[in-house]
């Protein structure tokens, strides 16, 4: 009885710290692109109130500055399982040698039905934050990156 009391406190532990939100996969953490401009890096998680066999796919565009070309690089570590596009687009403002500089982000999560979707930007060139919003429709946000 008392392990029973234990497990039930670890399941509502657990739910609470997420808030009731399950993301679309446990490994989705590692399989999000981290992203790379001008020497600066950061990530971009993207959580899915489903099962990730529900998620038809996830597009990022990205805005960098107009300067960057050559100097942007995508990866994932572990992998996309999800089908998953990365669209970079030089259009930003030009960046200054040393200086700050933004990039602009759109995520757009294909569902087959509705559901909420949480991004999570982290790194060590930006400040944390996430931005929430629904399946189909783009999440779009400014992202100031430090040098």
């Amino acid at each position: 009885m008392r392990r029973l009391g234990h497990v039930t406190l670890a399941v509502l532990l657990m739910t609470a710290l997420m808030g009731g939100a399950a993301s679309a996969d446990i490994e989705w953490c590692a399989e999000d692109p981290v992203v790379d401009v001008l020497g600066s890096q950061f990530r971009l998680t993207t959580l899915v109130h489903s099962p990730a066999a529900d998620v038809r796919g996830i597009a990022y565009v990205l805005d960098v500055p107009s300067n960057a070309v050559g100097q942007v690089g995508i990866s994932y570590p572990g992998g996309s399982p999800i089908p998953t596009t990365v669209e970079v687009r030089y259009t930003g403002e030009a960046a200054e040698p040393g200086e700050d500089f933004g990039v602009r982000v759109s995520v757009t999560v294909s569902y087959a039905g509705r559901t909420e979707v949480l991004v999570r930007l982290d790194g060590r060139s930006v400040e944390t934050a996430t931005f929430a919003g629904r399946a189909n429709k783009p999440i779009v946000f400014k992202v100031d990156v430090n040098r």
